[in-house]
Parts: structure tokens; sequence; C-alpha cells
């Protein structure tokens, strides 16, 4: 494997992960999607919730890590809560995330004070999820929209699962043509602490 170098560039994920009971639950999901409407690519991402989505070279992960771990410090341990199914564009069905204000003001503190710093190259744009999803497919063709979307639009899916942190993981991209060349790995658990005066602190973060 070659040697990894200050100008590797990663594409990262911030996100939630489910716990083993809610996972079970949503790969059965992506399961069903895969087997009935021809989604092999439901089942080949693990159920998550994404907080954002950015790029960046190897030589900016440490600030970037100091600048989550000072985040998560500032969130409390919360509860998500999943209600029902969304879509986005009708290419995109999704389990939705009830309000959640912890979280909430969490990514838009991120988006406030962390927006430059996240931003690499003016090709890849960082994204913070202003509308929290859980998705089950994606980059769905219209036949295959239509038909899950009729079986699914209306059908109830209620969940919980504690919150107790955020995963940050990367994978090395190529930065003209944003091709991963590895799989995603994990780069650091944030645990949410949530004490008092940080918490206080969260929109000044």
């Amino acid at each position: 494997m070659a040697k990894k170098t200050a100008y590797a560039f990663y594409e990262h994920l911030l996100l939630l992960s489910p716990d083993q009971k809610v996972n079970a639950e949503i790969m059965d999901i992506k399961t069903a999607y895969s087997n009935d409407y021809g989604l092999a690519s439901a089942i080949k991402s693990k159920p998550h919730i994404t907080l954002a989505n950015f790029g960046q070279f190897e030589s900016m992960e440490r600030p970037i890590v100091e600048d989550f771990e000072k985040l998560a410090k500032a969130i409390p341990p919360t509860t998500i809560k999943l209600s029902g199914f969304g879509q986005f564009n009708y290419r995109t069905i999704y389990v939705n995330v009830i309000n959640n204000k912890p979280i909430a003001q969490g990514v838009s503190a991120m988006k406030l004070r962390l927006s430059k710093k996240l931003n690499a190259l003016d090709t890849f744009k960082p994204s913070f999820s202003n509308n929290l999803h859980l998705t089950i497919a994606r980059n769905m063709a219209e036949p295959q929209f239509r038909q899950a979307w009729e079986e699914w639009g209306k059908r109830r899916y209620n969940a919980s699962f504690a919150a107790n942190g955020m995963l940050l993981l990367k994978r090395e991209i190529d930065p003209l043509t944003f091709s991963p060349k590895e799989s995603y790995r994990l780069v650091k658990y944030f645990p949410f602490t949530g004490k008092e005066q940080e918490a206080e602190q969260l929109a000044l973060f």
C-alpha cells in the first residue's frame, strides 16, 4: 500500500449510528428494497444519520478532530426518534427523524463555525444536514421509486435509540474525480457529555 502523505485527500462523514436493535430493523428494510425492487445498493451502506459531509486534506485532520471534540462536549446525550418514511426528489427514500433540538443546535454551530475550515476545494463544498434522516435507498430509477413509494410511503415505522456520541469516518478519494480509493474507516468517536457550562455555550461555539 502506498504511503499516505499530507496531500492525501479524504471524504469525511460525521454521523450518528443507531443501536443494535434499530440497526437490525433498518437492515431488514434495506434488504427488502434490495430484493423487491432490485436495489442492491441499498444494503451496501450501514444504517446511519449523516450530520456533515466534507472533503479535506490529511494535514488538516488534527485541528478538525479537536473542533469536533469540543462540539461533542457541548451536546448532551439524547434520544433519536424515528417515525415513518419520506422522500427526496423522487429518487431517495428515507426514515424520518423527529426534530431533535440538541443535535440540530450542534449542526447549526458546526455550520456557522467550521464551514471555512471544512472547505478545502471549491469543487467539494461541505454539506450539513438541516433535515436529519436515515436513508433507505438513493439514486433510484423512476420505476423503482414509484413502486417502492407506493408500497412504503404510507407504512408506519416507529423506533428510537440513544445517541451518546457521533462518529467521524473517512475514505481517501481522488481530488479531481472524487472517485473513492478505499472504503470508509473510523477516525474517531466523540462522546456527548453535555456539561452544563459547555452546553450553555453551544450557540457560541
